[in-house]
């Protein structure tokens, strides 16, 4: 089976939309985790730290770019043409 194969096949698909799904809740834990550096008292030293790694960090940039990329890469339809799918090939 090719590259192309496996993702326009209905499990490559649910794969795509189930690394997208991953994706999206790292970046959201992260998102939240470098948001809750704030709290800390110490007139925002803390947050500017995490900042900064995150600015200067390639691997994060990269996963940064790449998730964007690859999440909004992912059509928002196909979930719902996926569903349809699997209803009548079930017969539901």
């Amino acid at each position: 089976m090719t590259w192309k194969q496996l993702f326009t096949s209905s499990i490559g698909k649910k794969i795509l939309m189930a690394l997208t799904g991953v994706f999206l809740i790292i970046y959201l834990i992260v998102h939240a985790a470098l948001n809750a550096l704030i709290f800390y008292n110490d007139d925002g030293a803390t947050f500017n730290a995490g900042a900064s790694f995150m600015l200067h960090n390639y691997v994060i940039r990269f996963l940064e770019v790449g998730s964007r990329d690859f999440c909004c890469g992912n059509k928002t339809g196909e979930q719902e043409k996926l569903v349809m799918q699997n209803k009548i090939f079930h017969g539901k």
